[in-house]
């Protein structure tokens, strides 16, 4: 079962139904109807279960039904979360950056770059810090759900300053209009962790064999921007600690070395999210097999 269908078809109907049930219940009602609702997915979901267990075997986690619901749970929880980063509701947490400053002197530089992220935490509170904070955040998106997600966000915040940037089969349109944000002084995020467009290299993450996409570092290098690394973690009911740490100022691929020079920045990636899932294990979003090739 492909990734796109996994993950991202689910958490836009999750989005919509959070979205209405928010609103009658606020985000503490929610929260006690999460624990139903997890139950019921963990029960009913076998390719996620097994991929949450294979992952938690790896990090060093117990695998017993309590800790893959628990880790279930906290993607959940991220989830509704959501709702209220988009919103701008950001009262209700207590939120602890490092490496703000790094958006900051883009900004005062009018400087473009690419913020390379994973399915860790809730990448959405530190893009909607961002745009609180006044920058132009554009997020690439894989699945065909451009017109879905931007309706969602127009619809919890009209004034929000971020957009979807479609990456179909063919993309080299997306490319050139990547290249155009980022020259204007504009922030493009970009996961790095999901394979199934374009070409892919090896990297080790977790002590095992996977593939990443080449994609990121290509397009660094094609428009000669810098590229930071960025992750939002959810360490409590209200608590979540933010990262924001350059990855990489410039990217160069040489013609000769290109295949070596690619897997080590997709080696230097695998490195940052494992760090990062090592602080907060449970919050390692891919519920899907990462590990068998396609």
């Amino acid at each position: 079962m492909k990734w796109k269908h996994v993950s991202e078809v689910g958490s836009l109907w999750g989005m919509y139904f959070l979205i209405g049930i928010s609103r009658i219940l606020g985000r503490l009602g929610v929260r006690m109807l999460l624990y139903p609702i997890t139950l019921y997915y963990m029960i009913g979901h076998h390719t996620a279960r097994r991929a949450s267990i294979a992952y938690l075997r790896r990090i060093g986690q117990p695998t017993t039904l309590i800790s893959v619901f628990r880790h279930f749970l906290t993607f959940a929880q991220c989830t509704l979360d959501k709702i209220f980063f988009l919103r701008g509701d950001f009262q209700r947490f207590t939120i602890v950056r490092s490496g703000s400053e790094n958006l900051q002197r883009l900004r005062q530089r009018n400087q473009g770059a690419i913020l390379l992220s994973a399915h860790l935490g809730a990448p959405e509170a530190l893009r909607s810090s961002g745009v609180r904070d006044g920058h132009r955040i554009n997020i690439v998106t894989f699945s065909g759900n451009a017109r879905r997600i931007n309706h969602i966000m127009d619809k919890l915040n009209p004034n929000a300053r971020s957009r979807m940037v479609e990456l179909a089969e063919d993309t080299l349109g997306a490319v050139f209009q990547i290249q155009e944000l980022v020259e204007h002084g504009e922030l493009v995020a970009i996961m790095g962790d999901r394979t199934g467009f374009g070409a892919v290299v090896g990297a080790r993450f977790l002590g095992t064999p996977i593939e990443l996409p080449i994609g990121p570092y290509m397009l660094a290098s094609i428009i000669g921007c810098p590229i930071y690394f960025t992750v939002g973690l959810y360490m409590s009911a209200n608590r979540y600690q933010y990262y924001c740490e350059t990855f990489a100022e410039r990217i160069e691929i040489p013609r000769k070395n290109r295949e070596a020079s690619l897997a080590m920045w997709a080696q230097r990636y695998a490195d940052r999210v494992e760090h990062y899932c090592r602080i907060a294990p449970y919050n390692w979003f891919n519920f899907y097999d990462l590990w068998s090739k396609p």
